[in-house]
């Protein structure tokens, strides 16, 4: 079944469909993939997740003799 573009409201086939985060139900050509005032933060999402999966890591300090 073929969607239309939510900005430009042309016929997309299948295979070049994006469906972006900032809404599930919302379809875009290539050509509007980008620009179409996308309200999802990008860099936070990946910023938590590279948190998360690198934890931080303190050695104690070696002590004299």
């Amino acid at each position: 079944m073929k969607k239309k573009c939510f900005t430009c409201d042309k016929k997309i086939s299948i295979v070049y469909q994006f469906k972006c985060k900032c809404s599930n139900e919302h379809v875009f050509c290539n050509k509007h993939r980008n620009n179409h005032n996308c309200t999802f933060d990008y860099k936070q999402i990946h910023k938590d997740f590279i948190s998360k999966n690198n934890p931080n890591i303190t050695f104690t300090k070696l002590q004299k003799i």
